[in-house]
């Protein structure tokens, strides 16, 4: 996998959680382009793309505007390892969806990634709602 792959998720129960049945999620072309030149990782790059989510048993679509950007870079220890990281903070905002007489709020999610840019891993992953 190419090191832009892992900010790509695609496949059930990616950003909507909060369902009986699954969303799938899909990133278009332009979305993957953008991911690839977020790379090579520096402090300062900034990207956002759209996901649509469609849920498996309405068949209604779910839109999302992810963010990523590099904000620092940071020393991070994880299981007695010492990384040189780049903090990459991913924002999340899904769209208010009504389907089949329910409804899911509107969601919002932070979640901050340290990345090693030589090894190319996220080494440690923090998610908050928002």
């Amino acid at each position: 996998m190419a090191l832009y792959g892992m900010f790509q998720r695609e496949g059930e129960w990616q950003y909507t959680t909060s369902s009986n049945n699954p969303f799938n999620s899909k990133i278009d072309d332009d979305a993957v382009a953008a991911l690839k030149e977020f790379w090579p990782l520096k402090v300062g790059n900034k990207i956002s793309v759209p996901v649509i989510e469609i849920h498996e048993w309405s068949g209604a679509p779910r839109a999302w505007k992810i963010g990523l950007e590099v904000k620092s870079s940071a020393f991070v220890n994880v299981n007695d390892a010492r990384y040189a990281t780049y903090v990459v903070v991913e924002t999340g905002t899904g769209e208010l969806l009504q389907a089949g007489g329910g409804s899911i709020d509107q969601s919002k999610y932070k979640t901050i990634h340290w990345n090693d840019p030589v090894a190319g891993p996220i080494v440690k992953s923090e998610r908050l709602a928002i």
